[in-house]
C-alpha cells in the first residue's frame, strides 16, 4: 500500500498551518491539540482533508436532498462524520467518496482548531 502519511498542526510561533510526516518533530511549535491526519482523500475542489477538518457535506438523492456541516473525527481505525440529522458519528468518511456516485460533494470549509463556529450553523 502507499498511502501518504501527513499530519498537519497549527504553529504557534509562526501562527500558520505546519504539514509534516511526524507530528513530533517541531514538537514545541506545532499545538499537540491541533493535530490531524490526513485522510487520504481530497474533497469535491482537490484540497486535502484531514482528521478535525469541517466538511460542508451535500447529498442528492432520488427522493431528497441535504446538505449540512460536520466535522471529522478519527476512531476505531477509522475516519468518520456525523450523518444528517444525527449527533453520533455513524457513516465512514470512504462511504462519501465514491467515483461512480457524483451525487455527493464533500468541502473543506474550516477545521475545529481554527472554526469551531461553524458546526453550530451555516456555512463559513
Amino acid at each position: 500500500m502507499n498511502r501518504k502519511i501527513i499530519f498537519k498542526g497549527w504553529n504557534n510561533k509562526y501562527k500558520c498551518w505546519d504539514y509534516v510526516n511526524n507530528p513530533m518533530e517541531d514538537c514545541a511549535l506545532i499545538d499537540q491539540n491541533s493535530v490531524g491526519q490526513y485522510t487520504g482523500l481530497d474533497d469535491s475542489k482537490g484540497k486535502h482533508i484531514y482528521e478535525g477538518d469541517i466538511l460542508f457535506v451535500k447529498v442528492l438523492r432520488a427522493d431528497n436532498y441535504f446538505e449540512y456541516n460536520t466535522d471529522v473525527i478519527f476512531e476505531d481505525g477509522a475516519f468518520w462524520i456525523k450523518g444528517e440529522n444525527t449527533k453520533d458519528y455513524d457513516t465512514l468518511l470512504y462511504a462519501y467518496i465514491n467515483p461512480t456516485s457524483p451525487l455527493v460533494e464533500l468541502e473543506v470549509v474550516g477545521n475545529v482548531f481554527s472554526n469551531p463556529e461553524i458546526l453550530k450553523g451555516g456555512r463559513k
